[in-house]
């Protein structure tokens, strides 16, 4: 089973929308209007670290002053989506060159893969099928199956998070990159209430290689209240791409809304869908009504359409975000590859990214499951917890963990929902290595790959003792004696470990009394 997904999970998106501090944020202004652009707002995985360690010169100039002094040093690492948001406010006052910010070849960017969650897996002799089975559990169904991502370190919740929204981020990152430059070329030439201006001549000027701007347009509102704004061009590997984006300031620099959508046309195809070629779309929603609160929410698809031009007009919903009841089959052009929604609500004003997120995805519009994550970052430290499990399908599921099913594809599979489990891990931030790490402990992961997650009887298969590959060595048989193939709730070496809701009526309900709770919006 493939998946991949959603811009966002700052999580987060599609994906995380970033907040930079108001004081490093730009503020254009032209007929008394003021700040055109959400210098603000960016796409990045909360529980990833920036790409470069901050040095004592770049302490002030690189990260915003509200994560600096509290949380970091120089040499250490900051977070990515301030390191993100910095950016974008440097193309915008001219200190960063567009050339070097605008990554073109982020529209053809592909999902990665993590080694730790949803590995393949060989095994013998499964419980529930016929007896003298034996093949290879598909990709991308185990879940959080190792603690940590390879030799990294890396809590594997977060390497897992940050995989399936690296190609999102980057994409959305370059998309806002490209409209804070048709600002930046335009300079204080910009259009007045119930206008529109053109900025193609200054774009193409950055010649920026493999790029050609075919359309770059400005406007405000006849109010003088909401920019709109309007980018097509061709990118690496001739993809069409089409970014709009509506913008409307409030009473000061620190509330704003707005709403952004990416499409990319030119994809390779996908099975489920017919036709020669697909298109990716990613549409995001932000809501910031102070210095201490941010709401994003952001959504991502592959649809079985040709061209930008042959796209649904029921694609985008009522408000304003893609439409994950538009599927394929039944509208011939709906999402047919993959699908995925991500929430946030945190603190922009936070060295920690206080706040709660969900991040749902689905590979397939027949799954009827969605794969979750459930993350609450606390405040006063850089940590957090990440549960994982299913929740009701992606077109109607608002973040709600339901459960975890242990056998989604081998033998016997009845795709059982045990609502009484998910998967746990603890995180925290380790400003050193600019790594999500498990502190000792701090998870609970292990289960059988079975329709009831334990395996207590060797004899359940005609006799034969099942046997799995339990520590991804590769191998397709092992040692019917191997105690660690043993999962249930007595077994003293190698207990069934999940998280359970104890005395909680559901698995939501378990995490709200952990402090947890679902963002407004997916």
């Amino acid at each position: 089973m493939t998946h991949r997904f959603l811009l966002t999970l700052a999580l987060s998106v599609h994906a995380l929308a970033g907040c930079a501090s108001d004081a490093s944020a730009p503020t254009t202004t032209t007929g008394g209007v003021r700040a055109p652009f959400p210098a603000a707002v960016s796409v990045a995985s909360p529980l990833k670290g920036s790409t470069t360690p901050i040095t004592a010169a770049r302490l002030r100039s690189v990260f915003p002053e509200w994560l600096v002094p509290s949380a970091h040093a120089a040499g250490t690492y900051g977070s990515a989506f301030a390191e993100a948001t910095k950016r974008i406010a440097g193309v915008l006052d001219g200190t960063v060159a567009v050339t070097s910010a605008f990554d073109p070849n982020a529209f053809g960017r592909k999902l990665q893969r993590t080694q730790c969650f949803g590995p393949t897996m060989y095994y013998t002799n499964h419980p529930d099928g016929p007896s003298g089975n034996s093949g290879q559990l598909p990709q991308g169904d185990l879940g959080l199956w190792s603690e940590t991502e390879g030799t990294t370190g890396e809590a594997c919740a977060a390497a897992e998070l940050n995989a399936l929204l690296a190609s999102d981020s980057a994409q959305a990152h370059a998309a806002l990159v490209g409209l804070a430059a048709m600002v930046r070329v335009l300079g204080g030439a910009l259009p007045a209430a119930g206008a529109t201006t053109s900025a193609l001549a200054g774009m193409n000027a950055l010649r920026i290689p493999g790029v050609t701007f075919t359309a770059a347009d400005l406007s405000l509102d006849a109010t003088g209240k909401t920019w709109s704004y309007a980018l097509d061009f061709t990118a690496p590997g001739s993809k069409d791409v089409a970014v709009r984006l509506e913008h409307t300031p409030g009473a000061t620099a620190s509330v704003y809304t707005g709403k952004y959508q990416v499409s990319v046309a030119g994809e390779p195809p996908f099975p489920n869908c017919t036709t020669a070629s697909t298109v990716d779309a990613l549409s995001a929603s932000y809501e910031r009504t102070g210095t201490s609160s941010l709401v994003l929410a952001s959504r991502r698809g592959t649809y079985c359409a040709t061209s930008l031009a042959a796209l649904p007009a029921t694609l985008v919903g009522s408000d304003g975000l893609l439409d994950p009841s538009v599927k394929w089959p039944s509208t011939a052009s709906g999402w047919g590859g993959n699908f995925g929604r991500f929430g946030a609500s945190f603190d922009p004003s936070s060295d920690t990214l206080k706040g709660d997120y969900a991040y749902a995805w689905q590979a397939g519009p027949q799954d009827g499951h969605s794969r979750l994550f459930n993350i609450r970052i606390n405040g006063g430290s850089a940590d957090g917890e990440a549960f994982y499990g299913y929740g009701d399908d992606i077109a109607s599921t608002d973040g709600t963990l339901k459960g975890l099913i242990c056998n989604w594809a081998g033998p016997g599979g009845t795709r059982r929902l045990e609502t009484s489990y998910a998967q746990r891990q603890f995180v925290a931030f380790d400003a050193a290595s600019g790594l999500w790490k498990q502190p000792a402990g701090g998870s609970d992961l292990r289960y059988a790959p079975t329709n009831d997650c334990t395996y207590t009887n060797a004899a359940r298969s005609g006799g034969a003792t099942f046997w799995y590959d339990r520590d991804l060595t590769g191998a397709t048989t092992g040692s019917a004696t191997q105690a660690n193939l043993i999962v249930d709730a007595t077994d003293a070496t190698y207990p069934l470990d999940l998280f359970s809701k104890g005395t909680s009526a559901t698995i939501a309900d378990a995490l709200v009394a952990r402090g947890g709770k679902l963002p407004p919006r997916l």
